[in-house]
């Protein structure tokens, strides 16, 4: 059997999936009850659980071989899904935690590679 090449895709699908949680669950809390104007919210949910459960299976493999260059289009992906962001200061927080992101896995690959140079 062939195996599939992992992609940076399943990983979006994942995080879009998760995005759409987080949003529904303030929709819905936002006034206390769970009612017929939530159920945009929900659907939205209900469509990104088929594509993040059809491919979660490859995201070991991917974030194994994932490179700054995927990991810096991860990033522009999650910008772009929430964009909608109201406030300036919550859009820089953002930005910030996901270039610390990165950084924290730059410093894994060096440490990574160190590792197999030395053995």
């Amino acid at each position: 059997m062939q195996r599939v090449q992992a992609t940076v895709d399943e990983l979006k699908d994942v995080i879009s999936l998760t995005l759409e949680l987080v949003d529904c669950a303030f929709v819905v809390y936002s006034d206390g009850q769970l009612n017929l104007s939530d159920i945009g919210a929900i659907w939205n949910v209900i469509e990104k659980v088929g594509p993040a459960v059809v491919g979660v299976g490859q995201i070991p493999n991917e974030l194994k071989d994932l490179t700054k260059e995927e990991c810096d289009e991860l990033i522009q992906f999650i910008m772009g899904e929430l964009a909608d962001i109201t406030t300036e200061r919550a859009s820089t927080i953002l930005e910030a935690t996901l270039k610390a992101f990165k950084t924290c896995y730059e410093v894994y690959l060096a440490v990574e590679a160190t590792a197999h140079a030395n053995s």
